[in-house]
Formats: structure tokens, C-alpha cells, sequence
């Protein structure tokens, strides 16, 4: 495989780029949210999402991400740092720059990919491209 094919990396490039335009949250901001090319952007800086939530912004994460079990993303995942993924959880498509985590049962329908090392559970599936650059 040719991780340095373009589709691999069309999400990563273009969450840096909003990361750059987009200001740090001052105190007490722990998400900001815009409108890009048709579809809404959720930028936080670090987080955990409780048990069975649902985003249907392309969300993008500056430091470490984690959700609980049973989350449901209907748009890409970019996370600068560390992620962790919880059982059962349903993505569209997830990219790293640290360490990736996918729990139990975690479908990932299109590319799961990470800078960091890279752990899928048992009875998980990635649709697409499942590449780790550690």
C-alpha cells in the first residue's frame, strides 16, 4: 500500500488547514463551529465525548479526542494528538497525528490512519485504508 496516496491524505491536509485559520478557544471555549464547503466544522481543543453521542460535524481536535461507547460520527475525524475510540462507536473516517485506539466493534466505513502507533480491537472493521506511518 501507498500511504502516500492522495486520497489518504485529503481530510488531514485539509483539517491543518482550518486548524491554522481558525484562533485558539480562550478560557472557558472548549469548541468552536463554522460552516466550510457546504458542511459544518466542529474545531475543540481537547475532549471526551460521553457514551453514545452523535456528531454530524467533520470535527477536529487539537490535542488528545476519546468518546465513549456506542458514538456515532457522520462526518471525518482529524485529531492532532492521541485518540481513543469506544466500543461499538460507527465513523466515517478518523486520521492521528499521535496514537490510535479503535475499541471492540468500532466500524470505521471509509481510511482509519495515524501518525502514531495504531491498535484495531477484535471484531472491528475499517472500510477503507487502515495505515499507521509508526
Amino acid at each position: 500500500m501507498d500511504v502516500d496516496d492522495a486520497n489518504c491524505w485529503v481530510n488531514r491536509q485539509r483539517a491543518r488547514a482550518w486548524l491554522r485559520a481558525v484562533a485558539r478557544g480562550g478560557e472557558g471555549v472548549r469548541a468552536q463551529s463554522f460552516q466550510a464547503r457546504g458542511r459544518r466544522v466542529l474545531v475543540m481543543e481537547s475532549g471526551r465525548l460521553a457514551a453514545g453521542q452523535r456528531v454530524d460535524a467533520f470535527l477536529i481536535v487539537r490535542g488528545d479526542f476519546s468518546c465513549g461507547p456506542g458514538c456515532h460520527f457522520e462526518a471525518p475525524i482529524y485529531v492532532a494528538g492521541n485518540c481513543e475510540i469506544g466500543k461499538g462507536s460507527r465513523l466515517e473516517s478518523i486520521e492521528t497525528d499521535g496514537r490510535l485506539y479503535l475499541s471492540p466493534s468500532v466500524t470505521v466505513a471509509g481510511n482509519a490512519g495515524s501518525f502514531g502507533p495504531m491498535e484495531i480491537r477484535s471484531s472491528s472493521q475499517v472500510g477503507g485504508r487502515a495505515y499507521s506511518r509508526h
